[in-house]
């Protein structure tokens, strides 16, 4: 017997359970879920369009702003793409350094994404915690 949509259910854009803004479509059957799309992009700021043609001095403070929480990131996949192209290598100790700057934001980050988890399913406590330690 084929199972048809019995409730066609849209999630989003904006959601508590969401990190960032996206929307679900959801088909169900009772209790069980046929099938979903994701639809992401609410939350594009274009700034990939706004560096076609500036100056690259321009464009790496532009790819700071691509993400509040990560910035350090795209900053530096911007530079070592520009470093790439250009064939230029960098030192030892710069890159040590990149590491650990890339490793403390990546700390950060699952910091603050674990307290946005604890503060959903409403456990202040332990993500006020987390937030002080980020």
């Amino acid at each position: 017997m084929k199972k048809t949509v019995d409730v066609s259910i849209p999630l989003g854009p904006v959601h508590p359970i969401f990190k960032e803004p996206c929307r679900i479509k959801c088909e169900t059957f009772g209790e069980q879920i046929l099938a979903a799309e994701v639809e992401l992009g609410y939350m594009k700021k274009g700034i990939e369009r706004i560096m076609v043609g500036r100056p690259w001095q321009e464009v790496m403070f532009l790819a700071e702003r691509v993400c509040g929480i990560c910035s350090v990131i795209h900053n530096f996949v911007f530079i070592e793409t520009m470093e790439k192209i250009s064939g230029v290598t960098v030192p030892d100790r710069a890159a040590y350094l990149r590491v650990l700057a890339n490793e403390l934001d990546r700390i950060q980050s699952h910091l603050i994404a674990n307290f946005s988890y604890c503060y959903t399913i409403e456990h202040e406590t332990i993500g006020m915690y987390l937030l002080n330690i980020r």
